[in-house]
């Protein structure tokens, strides 16, 4: 038996996840972006299940429908300030903080089936940095002051 891929909108993709995780099922897609590296990289397998508002806390990764776009991005801190409950979510990379109710949350990340290809990747970038920094200290220093503001700048 060969699986297919489909492209699907991302409309489509929204009501065809809630509809599996309604009936308490675990609905399997690829990801899109690299807001969440190295957890989630762009293209990998997620499963996302059912998951109760009361349950969620800080550090969980949730799919919301949101006006503007899908997003996977993790819980940074419940927010009771409005009658209506809401969760602040993170992206891991970047700075994108999202303000979500909870008629908005689809479902909670379960698993990351990760591409063995992207992870030694990833890790040996992480190791050429490591001994450039070993290696080549006062360079890496130069390089990284070299972006950094003045200090008089405020």
């Amino acid at each position: 038996m060969t699986r297919q891929m489909k492209t699907v909108s991302a409309t489509d993709l929204m009501a065809l996840a809630k509809s599996v995780v309604e009936r308490d099922g675990v609905f399997w897609f690829r990801s899109r972006g690299f807001s969440m590296e190295p957890d989630i990289g762009n293209q990998e397998l997620v499963a996302i299940c059912k998951v109760s508002f009361d349950d969620v806390q800080a550090g969980d990764v949730l799919l919301c429908d949101t006006i503007d776009k899908p997003i996977l991005h993790r819980v940074i801190r419940r927010d009771g300030s409005s009658s209506e409950p809401r969760v602040i979510l993170k992206s891991d990379v970047g700075n994108q903080i999202h303000c979500v109710s909870s008629h908005e949350v689809v479902g909670k990340l379960v698993a990351v089936h990760q591409s063995p290809v992207r992870l030694f990747k990833w890790h040996l970038r992480q190791l050429a940095r490591n001994a450039a920094w070993t290696l080549f200290p006062e360079h890496m220093q130069k390089r990284r002051s070299s972006f950094a503001l003045p200090q008089n700048a405020a």
